[in-house]
């Protein structure tokens, strides 16, 4: 008898099939990783943000004293904002100072809610000339705005562009916002009784929309409120 020998393989057909059906599952893949890395570098660059102020905040304190204290001028005025800028400024890696008008640290452009073409509530230019804007080393535009003599525990609000003045320009996806009390440095979130006008729907294309998505960023690590309803997950 002859020894047999059997040789075993893939036809050319076959591989190109494989090959194929590979190739279609990268294709359908790569979309939905790309929106996870950029959606975590959103985060880890809003946290980064957020401790750098935050500290600021606290070093402030201690050299200046108490925000209650920091006699901020009229609310809604330029002196007001330059203070809050003169306070923080020296404990911060600042880049760029950027005059009112300037597109260089914030887009000229309207900003846009979370969903929709409306015009965002609380956009750069919506304080006209009574802010006080910036760049830190790192990219993150800034904007101080002053609420007075600390009006019901409310110093001012900060507002900033993770990536400055490019694209999307979006409240909560690169446009975020918080509080400077007379008492810490906070995120607008649902804690807060009188925010409940402002937003962080999913899909609403309300003007007010993205303004409570840097809370829930800093709460849960995460972006699902632009894929889900998270209206009773706070």
């Amino acid at each position: 008898m002859k020894n047999t020998k059997l040789k075993n393989g893939f036809t050319l057909a076959e591989v190109l099939i494989t090959l194929g059906i590979i190739g279609i599952v990268v294709v359908m893949t790569i979309p939905t990783l790309i929106a996870k890395i950029n959606e975590q570098i959103t985060v880890n660059k809003l946290k980064e943000a957020y401790s750098i102020f935050n500290q600021a905040y606290k070093l402030a304190i201690v050299e200046n004293g108490t925000p209650e204290g920091w006699n901020n001028a009229e609310r809604d005025s330029i002196d007001g904002a330059k203070n809050l800028f003169e306070i923080f400024k020296p404990h911060m890696k600042i880049a760029l100072v950027c005059q009112n008008g300037s597109d260089k640290c914030f887009s000229k452009d309207k900003y846009k809610p979370l969903f929709g073409d409306n015009d965002f509530i609380f956009q750069p230019g919506a304080y006209g000339t009574s802010v006080s804007q910036g760049m830190l080393i790192n990219g993150v535009s800034f904007m101080f705005w002053s609420a007075g003599n600390t009006v019901d525990g409310l110093t001012g609000n900060l507002m900033i562009d993770l990536n400055g003045p490019k694209p999307p320009n979006r409240a909560g996806m690169d446009y975020f916002c918080f509080r400077i009390a007379d008492k810490a440095f906070l995120t607008y979130d649902t804690s807060i009784d009188f925010v409940s006008s402002y937003k962080c729907d999913y899909n609403s294309s309300d003007v007010s929309n993205g303004f409570l998505c840097t809370g829930w960023i800093l709460k849960k690590g995460n972006m699902d409120y632009l894929k889900r309803d998270i209206s009773n997950s706070w």
